[in-house]
Protein backbone atom coordinates (compact mmCIF):
# COMPACT_ATOMS: atom_id res chain seq x y z
CA UNK A 1 0.00 0.00 0.00
CA UNK A 2 1.76 2.97 -1.25
CA UNK A 3 0.53 6.41 -0.74
CA UNK A 4 0.75 9.50 -3.52
CA UNK A 5 2.36 12.88 -2.44
CA UNK A 6 -0.97 13.94 -3.20
CA UNK A 7 -3.24 12.18 -1.11
CA UNK A 8 -0.74 12.77 2.04
CA UNK A 9 -0.68 16.51 1.46
CA UNK A 10 -4.62 16.67 0.54
CA UNK A 11 -4.74 14.55 3.66
CA UNK A 12 -2.97 16.22 5.87
CA UNK A 13 -4.85 19.61 4.57
CA UNK A 14 -7.96 18.15 5.50
CA UNK A 15 -6.72 17.37 9.23
CA UNK A 16 -5.43 20.93 9.45
CA UNK A 17 -8.81 22.36 8.46
CA UNK A 18 -10.23 20.03 11.35
CA UNK A 19 -7.17 21.04 13.51
CA UNK A 20 -9.02 24.84 13.37
CA UNK A 21 -12.46 24.12 12.85
CA UNK A 22 -13.53 23.74 9.28
CA UNK A 23 -16.03 21.11 8.62
CA UNK A 24 -14.78 21.62 5.44
CA UNK A 25 -11.86 19.19 5.75
CA UNK A 26 -14.22 15.98 5.58
CA UNK A 27 -14.66 16.63 2.01
CA UNK A 28 -10.75 16.48 1.55
CA UNK A 29 -10.42 12.93 2.41
CA UNK A 30 -10.61 9.70 0.01
CA UNK A 31 -13.54 7.66 1.71
CA UNK A 32 -13.81 5.32 -0.40
CA UNK A 33 -12.53 1.21 0.42
CA UNK A 34 -9.26 2.48 -0.81
CA UNK A 35 -8.86 5.25 1.04
CA UNK A 36 -10.61 3.79 4.07
CA UNK A 37 -7.33 1.41 3.83
CA UNK A 38 -4.62 3.84 3.04
CA UNK A 39 -5.42 6.13 5.90
CA UNK A 40 -3.59 3.24 8.55
CA UNK A 41 -0.84 4.01 6.27
CA UNK A 42 -0.90 7.28 7.66
CA UNK A 43 1.15 5.24 10.85
CA UNK A 44 3.70 5.43 8.92
CA UNK A 45 4.20 9.14 8.58
CA UNK A 46 4.09 8.87 13.05
CA UNK A 47 7.00 7.21 12.99
CA UNK A 48 9.29 9.78 14.00
CA UNK A 49 7.36 10.98 16.92
CA UNK A 50 7.58 7.34 18.09
CA UNK A 51 11.12 7.77 18.07
CA UNK A 52 11.05 10.98 19.76
CA UNK A 53 9.05 9.85 22.23
CA UNK A 54 11.36 6.75 22.97
CA UNK A 55 14.14 9.34 22.84
CA UNK A 56 12.51 11.18 25.84
CA UNK A 57 11.93 8.08 27.47
CA UNK A 58 15.67 7.09 27.33
CA UNK A 59 16.50 10.48 28.78
CA UNK A 60 14.04 10.24 31.54
CA UNK A 61 15.36 6.82 32.69
CA UNK A 62 19.29 8.22 31.88
CA UNK A 63 20.92 4.65 31.55
CA UNK A 64 21.07 4.20 28.16
CA UNK A 65 23.58 6.05 25.64
CA UNK A 66 22.05 4.85 22.36
CA UNK A 67 17.61 4.99 21.49
CA UNK A 68 18.19 1.50 20.52
CA UNK A 69 19.56 -0.40 23.01
CA UNK A 70 17.08 -2.35 24.70
CA UNK A 71 14.89 -3.64 21.75
CA UNK A 72 12.29 -4.82 24.18
CA UNK A 73 11.46 -1.79 25.55
CA UNK A 74 11.21 0.02 22.27
CA UNK A 75 9.11 -2.65 21.13
CA UNK A 76 7.30 -2.45 24.01
CA UNK A 77 6.79 1.65 23.46
CA UNK A 78 5.86 0.94 20.02
CA UNK A 79 3.09 -1.60 20.91
CA UNK A 80 2.03 1.06 22.92
CA UNK A 81 2.04 4.03 20.41
CA UNK A 82 0.43 1.62 17.90
CA UNK A 83 -2.60 0.81 20.14
CA UNK A 84 -3.33 4.42 20.86
CA UNK A 85 -3.39 5.50 17.54
CA UNK A 86 -6.03 3.08 16.94
CA UNK A 87 -8.06 3.22 19.97
CA UNK A 88 -9.90 6.79 18.82
CA UNK A 89 -10.87 5.46 15.14
CA UNK A 90 -11.80 1.95 16.91
CA UNK A 91 -14.19 3.66 19.45
CA UNK A 92 -15.41 6.21 16.97
CA UNK A 93 -16.82 3.44 14.65
CA UNK A 94 -18.34 1.66 17.02
CA UNK A 95 -19.98 4.74 18.93
CA UNK A 96 -21.08 5.20 15.15
CA UNK A 97 -22.43 1.28 14.96
CA UNK A 98 -24.52 1.87 18.77
CA UNK A 99 -25.65 5.42 17.75
CA UNK A 100 -26.71 4.42 14.22
CA UNK A 101 -24.39 6.66 12.64
CA UNK A 102 -22.53 3.51 10.52
CA UNK A 103 -22.75 5.31 7.42
CA UNK A 104 -20.56 8.12 8.59
CA UNK A 105 -18.25 5.85 10.71
CA UNK A 106 -15.87 5.29 7.44
CA UNK A 107 -15.28 8.92 7.17
CA UNK A 108 -14.69 9.41 10.97
CA UNK A 109 -11.69 6.80 10.83
CA UNK A 110 -10.45 7.90 7.87
CA UNK A 111 -10.42 11.64 9.45
CA UNK A 112 -8.85 10.23 12.86
CA UNK A 113 -6.46 8.45 11.17
CA UNK A 114 -4.94 11.29 9.39
CA UNK A 115 -5.67 13.92 11.99
CA UNK A 116 -3.48 11.22 14.60
CA UNK A 117 -0.25 12.30 12.77
CA UNK A 118 -1.33 15.99 13.48
CA UNK A 119 -1.89 14.81 16.81
CA UNK A 120 1.53 12.93 17.48
CA UNK A 121 3.26 15.42 16.06
CA UNK A 122 2.16 17.60 18.55
CA UNK A 123 1.72 15.26 21.55
CA UNK A 124 6.23 14.78 20.70
CA UNK A 125 6.96 18.48 20.73
CA UNK A 126 7.41 18.53 24.68
CA UNK A 127 9.30 15.12 24.62
CA UNK A 128 11.23 16.46 22.07
CA UNK A 129 12.01 19.64 24.34
CA UNK A 130 13.12 17.28 27.14
CA UNK A 131 14.70 14.50 25.65
CA UNK A 132 17.20 17.51 24.30
CA UNK A 133 17.30 18.91 27.71
CA UNK A 134 15.52 22.45 26.61
CA UNK A 135 12.67 21.94 28.94
CA UNK A 136 12.31 20.48 32.81
CA UNK A 137 10.43 18.00 33.27
CA UNK A 138 7.82 20.66 34.55
CA UNK A 139 7.76 23.05 31.61
CA UNK A 140 7.42 19.34 29.71
CA UNK A 141 4.46 18.61 31.75
CA UNK A 142 2.92 22.28 31.53
CA UNK A 143 3.64 21.73 27.38
CA UNK A 144 2.08 18.26 27.10
CA UNK A 145 -1.17 19.73 29.06
CA UNK A 146 -1.36 22.67 26.39
CA UNK A 147 -0.64 20.25 23.59
CA UNK A 148 -2.90 17.60 24.71
CA UNK A 149 -6.13 20.26 25.09
CA UNK A 150 -5.40 20.63 21.12
CA UNK A 151 -5.39 17.01 20.24
CA UNK A 152 -8.71 16.49 22.59
CA UNK A 153 -10.21 19.72 20.91
CA UNK A 154 -9.07 18.32 17.39
CA UNK A 155 -10.77 14.88 18.44
CA UNK A 156 -13.66 16.22 19.93
CA UNK A 157 -14.27 18.42 16.74
CA UNK A 158 -13.80 15.51 14.34
CA UNK A 159 -16.34 13.21 16.45
CA UNK A 160 -19.10 15.64 16.32
CA UNK A 161 -18.65 16.47 12.14
CA UNK A 162 -17.83 12.93 10.80
CA UNK A 163 -20.35 11.14 13.13
CA UNK A 164 -22.87 14.23 13.52
CA UNK A 165 -22.67 13.85 16.92
CA UNK A 166 -23.93 16.09 19.73
CA UNK A 167 -20.91 17.68 21.49
CA UNK A 168 -21.69 15.53 24.55
CA UNK A 169 -21.49 12.13 22.68
CA UNK A 170 -18.31 13.36 20.94
CA UNK A 171 -17.20 14.49 24.30
CA UNK A 172 -18.02 11.32 25.74
CA UNK A 173 -15.66 9.41 22.67
CA UNK A 174 -12.39 11.76 23.35
CA UNK A 175 -13.01 11.06 27.18
CA UNK A 176 -12.76 7.46 26.83
CA UNK A 177 -10.23 7.67 24.02
CA UNK A 178 -7.72 10.00 26.54
CA UNK A 179 -8.87 7.88 29.40
CA UNK A 180 -7.58 4.50 27.34
CA UNK A 181 -4.69 6.10 25.75
CA UNK A 182 -3.41 7.03 29.72
CA UNK A 183 -3.50 3.67 30.68
CA UNK A 184 -2.09 2.33 28.24
CA UNK A 185 0.50 4.42 27.99
CA UNK A 186 1.09 4.02 32.26
CA UNK A 187 0.93 0.65 31.69
CA UNK A 188 3.60 0.48 28.93
CA UNK A 189 5.75 3.47 30.59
Amino acid sequence: MILAAEEIGRSLGGAWDLLHRRASGLMRFDVSVIGFWHSFAALVLGLPSLIILFAEDQARDGTSTSLFDDPLRLLALSFGFVLCWLIFPALGFLAGLVLNRAPYGVAFVVAANWSNVLSTTLLAVPALLFALGLAPESFERLYLAAFLVLVAHLRWFIAKEALGLTGGAALAIVVSDLALEMTITHLVG
